[in-house]
């Protein structure tokens, strides 16, 4: 059986990117999308962080969960993998990207 061929990954400019967060800044979602930005996580795994998995003190985060449809319901579920379950960095942790998430005023360690 042949090998499945990996398609390139297919990624916004820096300057898109920049462009995309200074609009979606005042969303009730800026976080979700910067991380989904600086990690690539795929919707289900984003979709099952919670604000307890995100440490920005070691500017990282947990892979532990996603969300994903169960017998036609969505819900919480298992990563499928034991790989899948991992510690991401925030890429290019500085003070400004910190001091930027905590200023939304949401990091109140809500789910």
């Amino acid at each position: 059986m042949p090998k499945p061929e990996h398609k390139k990954m297919k990624t916004l400019p820096v300057k898109q990117q920049t462009f995309f967060l200074r609009e979606a800044k005042d969303s009730r979602v800026f976080e979700m999308y910067y991380v989904k930005l600086v990690t690539g996580l795929r919707r289900g795994k984003l979709l099952g962080l919670k604000w307890e998995d995100i440490d920005l003190e070691r500017s990282n985060l947990r892979v532990k969960r996603q969300i994903a449809r169960v017998n036609g319901e969505v819900a919480e579920a298992p990563l499928k993998t034991k790989n899948a379950y991992r510690t991401l960095p925030l890429a290019g942790p500085s003070p400004r990207t910190v001091s930027c998430i905590r200023s939304t005023g949401c990091w109140s360690g809500r789910d």
